[in-house]
């Protein structure tokens, strides 16, 4: 009878020590554990000292299977008992198990939204230093289009000056041929003058020749015509010519002028 006894205590305390360990290895807190293995320990000293002081005796085939049937039941008690403890432990793991992946979810979103920030920030840095980029070569065509426009309107103007220094060149030469040499002489040297300003030496220096050679050649024919034209104004043009041949023009307008002025007094 007594075996029997240790036996059914033995499998009680076989279960205990399971589900004593289960409990120490589960993620329960320590104060908790402690707590389950106090009240264990304090069971088995209880059930210990109770069947020292009084052992057990039975009166009868009852009592022995009352004796058998209540160690019977207390393994089943303890494995109903562990199979609640594993339902509940399983469902608050399940809900740490959720409430972990929900936190790693918010955390995977909450990075996903800074680097799409991140990405959303640096896209507009580009697309603002893009746009300064842009605005800074626009700046430089718009330069650009000024400076050519400017050039291709000079190289315009100095054609169309060209053309009526030709042009000039042209009537005064026609004016010699047909023998007004005061008039080819007075064109001559505002020929001279304007291309002086322009830059235009070829026409300068020509038309300062010609009008050398008519003062030399037909001076009797300015002569007569110095009273009507203006030749203190082409005096002033010439001299603001500064070669050698202007300057020796200007000394034979001069003495042209002065021996003319000696003829009428």
């Amino acid at each position: 009878m007594d075996a029997c006894i240790i036996a059914g205590f033995s499998i009680i305390v076989i279960l205990a020590s399971i589900s004593l360990t289960g409990a120490w290895l589960s993620d329960d807190s320590k104060g908790l554990k402690i707590s389950c293995t106090i009240t264990i320990i304090i069971a088995i000293g209880a059930f210990l000292c109770a069947y020292v002081r009084n052992p057990f005796c039975f009166n009868g085939d009852e009592g022995m299977i009352g004796t058998i049937a209540t160690i019977v039941s207390i393994p089943v008690a303890v494995l109903l008992g562990w199979n609640i403890y594993t339902v509940v432990d399983f469902n608050r793991k399940t809900e740490k198990l959720e409430n972990k992946v929900e936190k790693e979810i918010q955390g995977i979103k909450d990075e996903n939204k800074r680097l799409i920030g991140d990405a959303e920030k640096s896209f507009l840095n580009k697309v603002s230093a893009l746009q300064n980029e842009l605005m800074e070569l626009n700046k430089k065509v718009d330069e650009k289009y000024e400076e050519c426009k400017s050039y291709v309107d000079e190289k315009i103007q100095k054609e169309r000056d060209r053309n009526i220094l030709k042009d000039l060149y042209q009537m005064a030469l026609e004016n010699m041929n047909g023998q007004n040499y005061a008039i080819s002489f007075t064109g001559f040297c505002n020929i001279a003058y304007i291309a002086n300003r322009q830059n235009e030496t070829s026409y300068r220096d020509r038309s300062i020749e010609w009008a050398q050679n008519i003062l030399e050649y037909h001076d009797e024919n300015i002569k007569r015509d110095i009273s009507k034209r203006p030749f203190n104004s082409v005096l002033n043009k010439v001299e603001t010519i500064q070669t050698d041949e202007a300057k020796a023009l200007v000394n034979s307008i001069k003495d042209l002028i002065s021996s003319q002025q000696e003829i009428n007094i």
